[in-house]
């Protein structure tokens, strides 16, 4: 920060904003433009960032324009110039000067340095950041809890601000391997980190000291660990995750369903949940005589700091508490701020303070709506009712969101609008005033705390209820995919042509800038009905299969199986894999509908993923072996569904959308799940692609003498390259040049084995494996097409 602020003054003389020989009344002359002076910022972070001086060029020309149109005086023009040029030589600077270059060794090492920041604990492991004494590079290390010794497996001497020596491996943090994927090592880059370490044991890592912040720390721990004490788990989540900030308690099928209709934003500490802060503060303490106003407003002043300590120090926390102390401060020095104002200077400080905020989803949900509010103040004071006041506020917030929310979650919830208009009115007047009512009494009258427990249970678990069915019976998700940064900027224009025009009342043009809109959105829906191009894709599923085929001009969608995850107890199936891959990967292609789902045979490894399948996504037919399994469970599912199940056997042709699939095995019951396998051939993009399930060396000599002519350009190796299949009588009828094998990294079966390796060498065919190329795709157009891989 200092270092920035010493660039600033160097660079900055001729500015008036910041001239330190400045009067105090010289920086209120930017009264009204500093919502200007961020996005000028921003201007020249983002050109750095991206290297692009097309958004330098668009700034300036945006400067001139408003010049032009008078809306900017000549010397308020010239300081706006200089705080851009100024801020894109020192982003510039400090771009070049980030070596982003890290050499790790893979032995274990001893590191030393001080924790920065606080120490995150939830009922599986402890993180936290450390920051090395000898680089000052940033490390993220984590303790996974011993779960037969939960007592003795916390780690009592890791504080904040602690100087620690550790004993561990230094690794980089883990990529993405699939389209869609979420990235979790960049998602930690713009934390400044780059690698971790995992402790394996509490005597692997020794601290002393701390930071003075440390007692907020134990304050905040104590309160999460009274609130689970003293009330059920039900409750006490909500009450941490709602007042405390920690919503590791939370089931994550909650925190997905608010992800999905659009409130996310009630389970972020915000402005909603300080303000009513502040309200009930002031109406207990003002209200009933106990404090003077002026009293209460110096109260606040050292209260809203330490409660966003409390809050988990999340970004928004800070923009709500800055905001509140901002306005108290002006206030009482009798000085007029727009809000804008005092918004854009709080954003302004927090992204000098650190500005890879600006890459957080949160930060830029949290200062885009309130921005998008702030400007739009004066729409909503003129609107008579509290109903249309409340759909104006929700419409506006889904709006100026969309962008981001579809390029991160790639789909967009239009009811969306019409639920956070019921819901956030219910969190405001019951659910966030009964959590601070519960947090009391928890710790003045514990006894009494167990009525409202008992209480909010029943209320809110009715709600949830009500949600769920409302998930279930009114989901019309928009899926879109990513959306295109070359559409962006029209996207931004259009919305503030629209919301320009809303202000103005103007509603004829509203409705073709809002029509407008609404076509964009479908350009990007349509666009995968007008690509030529089809693609087959390998997913990296760990040890199991998935492969996507995506026909040209989106024709039809075919999946050959779907990989499962199972939990810890290795028997019960969860939804890992289809949560973090095969989902994101299908959202981000903008695919709603599954024409057919083809499952080789029965093992989880296989079919892990279909209930979760079916339950998201339209699938019109299952297609399986005559001799496969249905369970019960499944059978229910996909009588729910709606699809059709089609039980095939060898000699077969199965034809989707013009696409034909022929059959080959099995012809009878081997009775062994692997070797009841369905084979399956086709052809796409002009080659031969042989998908060959688990099938071990006998059903291979089996297919091999049954089809003495086949061959194929593409082998899918049977059982994830186990040395039971892959038989040279297989490789040496087929004749293929390229094996694809799909396999976890590091697994315990150890495939594929080295005798399958050797075998494909042998016979020269080039190896593509999930556990080092990532998911494989093969993009073709008519007989053409060629390979890639996910990782580099």
């Amino acid at each position: 920060m200092d270092k920035t602020w010493r660039v600033l003054n160097q660079k900055q003389k001729g500015c008036s904003v910041l001239n330190k020989h400045s009067k105090a009344g010289e920086v209120v002359q930017m009264k009204g433009y500093w919502h200007i002076i961020a996005l000028s910022i921003l201007a020249a972070y983002f050109t750095a960032f991206y290297s692009c001086e097309f958004l330098l060029i668009g700034f300036f020309a945006w400067i001139a324009w408003l010049y032009r149109k008078r809306r900017l005086s000549p010397d308020k023009a010239a300081a706006l110039l200089c705080f851009t040029v100024t801020f894109g030589i020192y982003y510039h600077l400090m771009m070049d000067g980030n070596d982003t270059s890290l050499t790790l060794s893979n032995a274990v090492q001893l590191h030393e340095g001080q924790i920065t920041g606080p120490v995150s604990e939830s009922p599986q492991k402890v993180t936290f950041t450390l920051e090395t004494a000898e680089s000052g590079q940033k490390i993220l290390v984590t303790y996974f809890k011993n779960a037969a010794a939960l007592a003795s497996s916390s780690l009592p001497t890791v504080k904040r601000g602690a100087e620690c020596t550790l004993k561990g491996k230094q690794e980089m943090l883990p990529r993405p391997t699939n389209p869609g994927q979420f990235d979790y090592r960049r998602y930690m880059n713009h934390q400044s980190m780059d690698s971790q370490i995992i402790l394996n044991s509490p005597e692997d890592i020794t601290c002393s000291g701390s930071s003075f912040l440390t007692t907020l720390d134990r304050a905040r721990a104590f309160f999460i660990s009274n609130n689970n004490n003293h009330l059920s788990t039900f409750t006490s989540s909500w009450l941490n995750a709602l007042l405390l900030g920690d919503d590791s308690y939370l089931a994550s099928d909650t925190i997905l369903l608010f992800q999905k209709w659009g409130l996310s934003h009630l389970l972020a500490i915000s402005g909603l949940h300080v303000g009513l802060l502040i309200s009930i503060l002031y109406i207990v303490s003002v209200k009933s005589g106990v404090l003077t106003k002026e009293s209460m407003q110096l109260c606040l002043l050292n209260v809203l700091p330490i409660y966003a300590f409390l809050a988990g120090e999340a970004s928004s926390v800070w923009r709500a508490v800055l905001l509140a102390v901002i306005v108290i401060v002006l206030s009482r020095l009798k000085v007029k701020l727009p809000f804008t104002d005092c918004l854009s200077i709080i954003f302004i400080v927090l992204f000098l303070i650190d500005h890879q905020l600006i890459h957080q989803i949160g930060f830029q949900f949290s200062y885009l709506v309130t921005f998008a509010l702030l400007l739009s103040a004066r729409k909503l004071a003129f609107e008579n009712s509290r109903l249309s006041i409340a759909l104006l506020v929700s419409f506006i917030a889904q709006l100026v969101i969309l962008p981001i929310q579809i390029n991160n979650f790639y789909f967009f919830q239009p009811l969306a609008i019409l639920v956070n208009l019921f819901v956030v009115p219910y969190f405001t007047i019951v659910v966030i005033p009964l959590m601070f009512a519960l947090e009391v009494t928890v710790l003045v009258i514990p006894l009494f705390s167990q009525v409202m427990d008992v209480i909010f249970s029943m209320i809110h678990q009715q709600f949830l209820a009500l949600l769920a069915w409302v998930n279930q019976h009114l989901d019309y998700s928009w899926i879109l995919g990513r959306f295109p940064p070359l559409l962006l900027v029209p996207y931004c224009i259009l919305f503030i042509l629209f919301m320009g025009r809303v202000m103005d009342e103007n509603r004829n043009r509203a409705f073709r800038y809002g029509l407008l809109i609404t076509c964009l959105l479908l350009s990007i829906s349509i666009a995968p009905y007008f690509r030529s191009t089809g693609t087959v894709t390998m997913l990296d599923v760990g040890q199991g299969d998935c492969f996507i085929i995506e026909l040209p001009y989106r024709k039809g969608v075919i999946i050959i199986d779907a990989a499962g995850t199972v939990a810890d107890d290795f028997k019960t199936p969860n939804d890992k894999i289809y949560r973090q891959v095969i989902k994101p990967f299908l959202y981000s292609k903008g695919i709603s509908k599954i024409d057919m789902v083809i499952l080789s045979h029965d093992d989880l490894d296989h079919t892990g993923s279909i209930p979760y399948l079916l339950a998201d996504f339209q699938v019109d037919e299952v297609i399986v072996s005559r001799y496969h399994e249905i369970s019960s469970a499944l059978a229910n599912e996909i009588r729910g569904s709606h699809a059709s199940v089609r039980r095939s056997q060898s000699g077969e042709m199965i034809t989707v959308k013009g696409q034909s699939f022929y059959v080959l095995s099995p012809r009878d019951d081997y009775k062994d799940s692997n070797g009841n396998s369905l084979v399956i051939f086709t052809e796409l993009g002009g080659k031969r692609w042989l998908f060959t399930g688990d099938i071990g060396e006998q059903m291979e000599i089996k297919l091999a003498k049954n089809y003495p002519s086949l061959t194929a350009y593409i082998l899918k190796v049977s059982h994830h390259g186990s040395k039971t299949s892959t038989s040279e009588n297989l490789l040496k009828t087929l004749g293929a040049d390229m094996a694809w094998i799909s396999v976890g990294s590091n697994n315990r079966y150890g495939h594929p084995s080295p005798q399958v390796i050797d075998r494909l060498e042998k016979y020269q065919l080039e190896i593509l494996r999930t556990d080092e190329h990532g998911a494989v795709q093969y993009n073709y157009k008519g007989e053409e097409g060629t390979f890639s891989w996910f990782m580099p």
